[in-house]
């Protein structure tokens, strides 16, 4: 159930983001003309929901732990992970017209995304031994 999970967030991430490319190319125009600051914002919460879209392509072909604590941080993780494409969506549309180059959402699901990982490799570890 959470393979097929992680997979339609995938897919339907990777939509989005064509949509938002297409969003960028023919509403918001040429980012080139664009000062630095908020042409780096439109570009990076671009291409953070793509990174968050292929980590749960990714997921889908992984297995929970048997069980126990490691299936439940699992599952916590995976909660994260699946919820992320939507906190960088918020921040595609929140953030960039901010007028400042603070990243509340975004830095937000980037730290959420590295804890998952950190944690879940930890696990791994711990669970081979």
């Amino acid at each position: 159930m959470l393979a097929r999970i992680h997979w339609l967030v995938g897919v339907l991430g990777l939509v989005a983001f064509v949509v938002q490319g297409q969003y960028l190319a023919y509403v918001v125009g040429p980012l080139a003309d664009y000062p630095d600051g908020p042409r780096m914002l439109f570009r990076s919460s671009h291409i953070y929901l793509m990174f968050a879209s292929v980590l749960n392509l990714a997921l889908a072909g992984t297995h929970l732990p048997a069980a126990g604590w490691a299936r439940r941080l699992h599952q916590i993780g995976a909660a994260i992970v699946i919820a992320a494409p939507a906190v960088f969506i918020a921040g595609f549309i929140v953030e960039p017209t901010s007028g400042t180059l603070d990243r509340p959402i975004s830095r937000l699901g980037l730290y959420l995304v590295f804890g998952v990982g950190v944690v879940w490799a930890v696990t791994a570890a711990r669970l081979r031994r």
